[in-house]
């Protein structure tokens, strides 16, 4: 997946897609282009409630991340790789928290050589509206904030 989605679907289309009803549906908005640094909110399915979508924050945050620590750990965790999960202390207690990100698409981008400038490339199933992609969540608490993120 790249740090880059497409999610246009209506809300009421993914409850029908998924089988489940968003936590809070005033917290959605379809978007052409979501930017997973600019930490958007993003539906999810969590694995302890699959009939719950959850909009939340992009960029996993460990529950034991200061806040000072925070922002530059989200940035670092936009994706997991298969590859390193298992050896990175800010996924350790994530790796079994799954969840489905919901999305119409992710960009790639592709370069010849590095010279040059990357071409965008929107990958999305032919035949439907959205689907999902697998991920890790984790509970974080803003101590300064009444919030919780994702």
């Amino acid at each position: 997946m790249c740090y880059h989605t497409l999610l246009q679907t209506k809300k009421e289309r993914i409850e029908e897609i998924f089988k489940a009803e968003f936590q809070n549906k005033t917290d959605y908005e379809p978007k052409l282009l979501v930017n997973g640094f600019d930490n958007p909110r993003t539906p999810i399915i969590m694995n302890d409630n699959p009939r719950l979508i959850a909009n939340v924050y992009w960029g996993l945050i460990p529950h034991w991340a200061s806040i000072e620590k925070a922002k530059t750990i989200r940035k670092k965790t936009l994706i997991a790789r298969a590859e390193s999960i298992n050896e990175l202390s800010s996924y350790k207690d994530s790796v079994n928290r799954r969840c489905l990100v919901i999305v119409d698409g992710f960009y790639e981008r592709k370069t010849e050589n590095k010279k040059e400038n990357s071409i965008k490339y929107l990958l999305r199933l032919k035949h439907e509206d959205c689907f999902a992609i697998g991920g890790i969540w984790s509970y974080w608490k803003n101590p300064q904030k009444q919030n919780c993120y994702l």
